[in-house]
């Protein structure tokens, strides 16, 4: 058993919010969150080289981005 394997069964509530219903959703996760792909959003980030970088939105999706569901998370 791994020390992430070992962390996560000792959490009492495990949030999986990704675009893909993963291992770590099936096993661990009291809650699963689909959200959209980087490919279905627009906007920026931080890569590890500190440069800011600029993702432009490819394919439409119906599923709501990172930011969308914690503004919905926040209305509660």
């Amino acid at each position: 058993v791994d020390l992430s394997e070992k962390m996560l069964k000792s959490c009492g509530f495990v949030v999986v919010q990704d675009p893909i219903f993963n291992e770590t959703a099936e096993y661990f996760a009291d809650l699963y969150i689909p959200v959209c792909t980087q490919l279905e959003k627009e906007g920026t980030y931080t890569n590890t080289f500190r440069t800011i970088q600029y993702s432009e939105k490819i394919f439409d999706s119906s599923l709501p981005t990172d930011w969308q569901v914690l503004c919905e998370i926040a209305k509660l």
